[in-house]
């Protein structure tokens, strides 16, 4: 848990878009979303500006949330799939993770307007009327709803984010996602975009992970910000070829290729909090 420690919460900013800080906070959480429910609460008591947190557990789908209550944010974080690869586990594999993550038969989105991965749609529905009182609580108390997550939390969190918008009729203030997959295909982002879901979304992608590009033919969604082989941020949405098969022969050449080595969330967090990336990610688009 040390590295989940390093950031003081209190530096959330509740009511601007994007910025390096409140991307550190929200790869935090959702590095913190892979512990134990008893280590999140630890981790909780050492924060003075955590009002409270929630765990909300669904064994049916397999789905896991934590819900953190600042006095002006209610930040969530789904947890995604947790590998033995993974350097920092805290809960163990769950068969119906990887039963979400393969099933990606096309179904209809909430609003009927396009088609969606049907595993990702199965894992958020699951949590949804635990997480709606939620959301509701924080909208007539004016706070602020972000929501972030990463693989398949993240994939979790974009369909929660557009059940809000189609249920309450709202959207959070943000959405950040870390090596996040496609949660459908063409219709869907145009979908997201015209709902205005895209333009609130930041999402992280980290040179080899193989997850961002796992379902195919889908578009992602969000400005991306993309590090390059030597861990330095970019924008942009393109392929990054060359960059990529650089970090492939780097990691390679290291005697120690691991698949899924870009892939951590804690790497993500190392890199978002990576001195040299702070100026662009303070210098991101605002609300």
């Amino acid at each position: 848990m040390d590295a989940t420690k390093l950031l003081d919460v209190s530096c959330f900013q509740h009511d601007r878009r994007f910025s390096r800080n409140n991307a550190l906070v929200m790869a935090t959480l959702c590095a913190l979303s892979y512990y134990a429910p008893e280590d999140q609460m630890e981790w909780a008591k050492n924060q003075p500006a955590v009002q409270s947190l929630h765990f909300l557990d669904v064994p049916a789908t397999g789905t896991q949330v934590s819900v953190i209550e600042t006095e002006k944010a209610l930040m969530i974080a789904p947890r995604g799939t947790p590998l033995t690869l993974d350097r920092s586990p805290g809960v163990a594999l769950q068969g119906q993770d990887l039963l979400n993550d393969l099933n990606a038969w096309p179904v209809q989105n909430y609003d009927g307007s396009a088609r969606i991965h049907a595993g990702f749609k199965n894992a958020a529905d699951g949590v949804w009327e635990q997480l709606k009182p939620f959301l509701e609580q924080a909208r007539a108390g004016h706070k602020a709803i972000h929501l972030a997550g990463h693989s398949l939390g993240a994939a979790i969190a974009t369909n929660l984010a557009d059940r809000m918008h189609h249920e309450l009729g709202a959207l959070p203030e943000t959405l950040t996602t870390l090596g996040a997959p496609d949660v459908g295909w063409s219709g869907e982002r145009r979908h997201l975009q015209e709902i205005g879901l895209e333009e609130r979304t930041l999402r992280f992608v980290n040179n080899i992970d193989p997850v961002p590009g796992a379902v195919p033919f889908g578009q992602p969604l969000g400005q991306t910000v993309y590090f390059d082989h030597q861990g330095e941020a970019q924008l942009g949405e393109q392929a990054h070829t060359l960059d990529r098969l650089k970090g492939l022969a780097q990691a390679v050449r290291s005697l120690d290729f691991n698949p899924l080595q870009d892939h951590f969330p804690l790497e993500y967090r190392r890199l978002i909090g990576r001195k040299s990336n702070a100026a662009l990610l303070d210098g991101l688009s605002q609300p």
